[in-house]
């Protein structure tokens, strides 16, 4: 019988920086180590500029506040889970989840990552799981991050409020 082993890979999702890389930097260093940083947009460039000073694999999207730096929409595959990763503007999700769940659909995606309301949450939507990392920026707002944890089994998602020093949200799917 052969030696099996688990990889378990650590994801970490932030959006909407706005240029707090303080606080964004505090919060990431804070769940390191970490495979792979993906930012959703308002401000792009925070990600990579973030994921170079750590050195962490960077991945990320524009949001409706960035300028052309990055892609709209990006998708991974991780663990033969397809992840859709979008800021969210494009897809109205200020008045619902309805239009980005139906990409996600026709994409074949299992799970969103998405940004731009500020409000961090994990959330079902017919059959699709989306997750909200929600902002490291806005006071007026719970000050978060997503993290994904894969073991090639399943995947974790959690929402790490930074205020509250501990995780607000955890599902496993």
């Amino acid at each position: 019988m052969g030696i099996c082993y688990n990889w378990i890979v650590k994801i970490l999702i932030i959006s909407d920086t706005h240029r707090s890389l303080k606080l964004a930097e505090q919060a990431i260093r804070r769940h390191l180590p970490a495979d792979l940083l993906i930012h959703l947009g308002d401000f792009y460039a925070d990600g990579k500029e973030l994921a170079e000073k750590i050195g962490i694999e960077f991945q990320g999207v524009r949001g409706n506040e960035d300028l052309l730096e990055g892609p709209n929409e990006l998708e991974i595959n991780q663990d033969g889970v397809k992840i859709f990763a979008t800021h969210g503007h494009r897809y109205e999700i200020d008045s619902g989840l309805e239009l980005i769940s139906s990409e996600a659909k026709e994409r074949g995606a299992r799970l969103v990552l998405f940004g731009h309301t500020h409000k961090a949450g994990i959330y079902q939507k017919d059959g699709i799981w989306l997750l909200n990392p929600g902002n490291l920026f806005f006071a007026e707002r719970e000050q978060s991050l997503g993290v994904i944890d894969t073991d090639g089994a399943g995947m974790v998602l959690s929402i790490f409020n930074f205020k509250q020093g501990g995780f607000s949200d955890v599902r496993k799917i």
